[in-house]
């Protein structure tokens, strides 16, 4: 195993040295090519399932889980820009600071999700203010 495998980001040091920069940025290309692996690999299935189905409940079985396919393939393209936007980040020198207030978005949240742009408090901050607009959707509820 290689040292910078071993290696974690912690509060204690520096916030974005060039040791975290780079461990984020490793950890958000190897996310990007596990991503682009599974997306080839769902898209070439799509390609396959052409179903030959004798009644109507199975094409419409058939089509829910197209539709399912399709709605993850959308969340992957969505993910696979925001890694993109991260990435950026990264070359540009932002990476690490929520985009709505310019504080840190700290190494637990970025550990947890290294594509994330906001704080905890700026993300509560959209929320709220999509709330208020009647715009808000839990993405837990969504597909």
């Amino acid at each position: 195993m290689h040292n910078h495998e071993l290696y974690r980001p912690s509060d204690d040091k520096e916030y974005m040295s060039e040791r975290q920069l780079s461990y984020f940025e490793k950890k958000l290309v190897q996310w990007k090519q596990e991503l682009l692996s599974a997306s080839m690999a769902a898209r070439d299935g799509l390609k396959q399932t052409w179903v030959k189905a004798p009644d109507m409940f199975d094409v419409a079985a058939h089509n829910t889980g197209l539709a399912v396919d399709v709605k993850d393939m959308e969340r992957t393209r969505n993910t696979l820009m925001l890694i993109d936007r991260a990435l950026t980040r990264i070359n540009t020198g932002e990476y690490g600071y929520c985009e709505l207030t310019g504080e840190e978005i700290g190494i637990r949240r970025l550990q947890a999700h290294p594509a994330a742009l906001y704080s905890i408090e700026g993300q509560e901050m959209l929320e709220q203010n999509a709330r208020m607009k009647g715009q808000y959707r839990n993405p837990a509820l969504s597909l």
